[in-house]
């Protein structure tokens, strides 16, 4: 190749064009001959390739394969057949060497470079791009991981804060007895349900080495775990959070609540009773339209002490043996949650009664799944960090129109 170079070098303006064409010839038949011991190597790869794959696949069978061997092979294939032609035009009358690329992109089957470089979104920070359909399968696996998500009223925030105003106090009306009787002045007042958002994350590491040797994807396993612990996490918020950063329905302090009798400390011993004191207590605060919608909230272990329960003669009230499970608890539908409490402790909040509706949840800035691989500590340690982040909020609508039942004191 180096003398066809030279003699390109030598042309001078009595050279003819059987000159040139003499060269272009003996560059084709080099070329072609170079292509073809590189189309040699790329089958020779392929069949390699081809091996470890069907090695891999028999190992596990959730081996993840980025491109299949045919595809690489015709890439790598397509990238040789370039037109010298086109190549001497562009360069005037210069050919690129050989060694330098197979185009002028500089593809070269020997570099790792030439199969791509990682999809990121600009050069200090790579964000995990994610394709709309996958986008919504995320968000699916985050809906089947929260019994919550989907029941509660759920708002976009524009902001970081959000004020209402809510219903305090009802407006009196008096009867005027007489026609010189004087009215009665009245004065409805209302509240202020205050929404603020707040930052959820997490992160981890791992190394470029554990990421090529994987047969798996891990970062769209690292992904499926993230949301699926934000599934988890959105429960405990909505219902067991003790402002931690909010106060879920069993810790506020403006809902109804119901105690089970002198000695009941353990949530075994709730009885039926107590669901419809639930009823009332919340018929009672915020009238009966209140209920409109409520659904009982318990754990899985509540409910089937619930079921285990028997009337004087030994049968199952709730469960008969020749029935199904009822579809609803006392007249209402239920919810099994597992952020729920499970475990017996006195003067505890365990069931709760209400409409999710009435419990908001704000959305300031939704799932964001980032990779970051250009850090210094990539350079100097193979580390790529993978980051969760979320900004939400949780607050009670109408805190008064949701009961909770809670043991009784052992003091």
């Amino acid at each position: 190749m180096d003398n066809i170079f030279k003699m390109i070098e030598d042309l001078d303006s009595n050279s003819t064009v059987g000159d040139f064409k003499s060269i272009l010839k003996l560059y084709k038949e080099d070329s072609d001959a170079s292509l073809l011991k590189k189309d040699e190597e790329v089958k020779e790869l392929t069949k390699k390739m081809q091996e470890l794959i069907e090695a891999s696949i028999k190992r596990s069978a959730e081996a993840s394969i980025i491109i299949q061997p045919n595809e690489l092979h015709n890439k790598f294939f397509h990238a040789a057949m370039h037109d010298e032609m086109d190549d001497v035009l562009k360069f005037n009358g210069k050919m690129i060497k050989n060694d330098e690329g197979w185009t002028e992109k500089n593809w070269d089957i020997n570099k790792k470079s030439a199969l791509g470089t990682v999809l990121r979104g600009d050069t200090t920070t790579g964000s995990y791009l994610v394709p709309v359909a996958y986008e919504a399968e995320v968000f699916r696996l985050a809906k089947d991981a929260s019994v919550m998500m989907g029941k509660v009223r759920s708002i976009d925030m524009a902001t970081r804060d959000i004020y209402w105003p809510a219903e305090n106090a009802f407006p009196s009306l008096t009867w005027v007895t007489g026609e010189t009787t004087a009215k009665t002045e009245t004065s409805p007042t209302f509240a202020q349900i205050h929404l603020e958002c707040e930052t959820c994350a997490a992160w981890l590491t791992v190394t470029d080495e554990l990421l090529e040797d994987s047969l798996v994807n891990l970062g769209d396993f690292f992904k499926m775990q993230f949301v699926e612990a934000w599934g988890q996490e959105f429960d405990k918020q909505v219902l067991n959070s003790n402002a931690s950063p909010f106060t879920g329905v069993l810790h506020n302090s403006s809902v109804n609540v119901v105690n089970m009798g002198a000695g009941k400390v353990n949530f075994e011993d709730v009885e039926f009773d107590d669901l419809i004191d639930m009823e009332t207590a919340i018929s009672t605060a915020k009238g009966e339209r209140a209920l409109a919608g409520a659904s009982y909230i318990l754990h899985r272990k509540t409910f089937n002490s619930l079921k285990k329960k028997k009337d004087d003669n030994g049968m199952p009230i709730y469960m008969k043996p020749s029935e199904g499970v009822p579809a609803t608890l006392n007249s209402y539908p239920y919810i099994i949650s597992d952020q729920m409490p499970s475990t017996s402790v006195e003067d505890t909040g365990f069931i709760a009664l209400g409409n999710p509706k009435y419990w908001i949840h704000g959305n300031r800035i939704g799932m964001q799944f980032r990779t970051y691989n250009n850090t210094i500590r990539n350079v100097d340690y193979d580390q790529i960090f993978y980051k969760f982040r979320i900004r939400q909020g949780f607050v009670a609508g109408i805190a008064e129109a949701f009961a909770v039942l809670k043991t009784a004191d052992s003091s």
